[in-house]
């Protein structure tokens, strides 16, 4: 009776992986046709949105690749008509457009749904808006600026919602193949010490997806949520950068030393190779996720991307305690 106690956490988790893995797939969407298909973009000046951009006009789509520069448009350019002399494979049907996109400028949004309407051209619909321009804020609590996280809440959470509510009327006149694909994190399962600002945006956006989920199920929109751990991307380098920066914040003094700890061991593990392959996720993974939730005939609700992100979905399961003093060592 003891041993059958102490094996039913076990249990559960089994059996919520196994009601998971037969429902997490929806109804059946018919997949698009890339060579009458266009897609947008957020977030592609580096790491997965980039990535998810080159590989799918490389397919044939038309993508509008949301970024912040001219210098991000021209790279992203130049690295496409790379891979187009170097891969014999590339679809000659793909054209990539790098849209100038602020996702917190209502003007911006407004000129990107112009140019996407504009250049989408006939024969092709907009079949998929894909959420993934994000930040993050790496403080801890008690000292982050409010206005820093209102703008985090600005550019992760109220973006998004402003981006699906421009273009669905565009999306719902696609015909059957229509996806909305956000890009959540997995700190929405578990959050680290100093992430509770990026966190926090993180968890309301998985509220979000999963009431746009429900609510557009009954036209035919697939939503679904990529929920990525740690990835090979720029964005740690920032966030490395953040630590150090309040390390050296003498009014943030009293966490100096708990961020001393992390900084240097994700600086010590980002310059090992080996580890740094084992810890960070190839974004490629990311991108496979993307083309799944794109192209899928039952796409998933959510995808679950590197081993860090499924334990820590595990996490969710522990004691609150247990999770504090496993924590505790960070």
């Amino acid at each position: 009776m003891n041993r059958t106690w102490s094996l039913l956490p076990l249990y559960l988790c089994l059996l919520h992986w196994g009601i998971s893995t037969l429902f997490s797939r929806s109804k059946p969407y018919p997949p698009p046709l890339p060579s009458q298909s266009c897609v947008l973009i957020t977030g592609c000046s580096s790491g997965i949105g980039k990535s998810a951009a080159l590989h799918l006009v490389s397919k044939g789509y038309y993508v509008f690749a949301g970024v912040r520069s001219l210098n991000d448009a021209k790279m992203l350019t130049r690295e496409f008509e790379e891979i187009k002399d170097m891969d014999e494979h590339t679809s000659e049907d793909g054209i990539i457009f790098p849209v100038m996109l602020d996702v917190t400028r209502e003007d911006n949004i407004d000129e990107a749904y112009e140019e996407v309407e504009h250049l989408c051209g006939e024969g092709r619909n907009l079949v998929a808006l894909i959420n993934n321009a994000g930040m993050q804020q790496i403080t801890p609590m008690e000292y982050v600026p409010l206005d820093a996280m209102k703008f985090a809440f600005d550019v992760n959470v109220f973006a998004p919602v402003a981006l699906v509510q421009k273009f669905l009327p565009m999306l719902k006149k696609s015909g059957s193949a229509r996806r909305i694909i956000n890009i959540g994190s997995a700190s929405s399962f578990l959050t680290p010490p100093f992430y509770g600002v990026y966190a926090s945006t993180k968890v309301a956006l998985e509220t979000i997806n999963d009431a746009l989920r429900v609510e557009l199920n009954q036209f035919n929109v697939s939503v679904s949520l990529l929920q990525p751990g740690s990835t090979s991307t720029e964005i740690e380098g920032k966030m490395l950068a953040q630590a150090k920066a309040i390390i050296e914040d003498d009014s943030q003094i009293d966490y100096a030393p708990r961020m001393f700890r992390m900084s240097h061991a994700l600086e010590w593990l980002s310059g090992y190779p080996p580890l740094a392959h084992l810890l960070f996720t190839d974004v490629k993974y990311t991108t496979q996720a993307i083309v799944d939730a794109l192209e899928s005939e039952r796409p998933k609700t959510k995808y679950i991307v590197g081993w860090d992100a499924e334990v820590f979905k595990f996490a969710v399961f522990l004691p609150d305690r247990i999770v504090d003093w496993v924590l505790g060592f960070l």
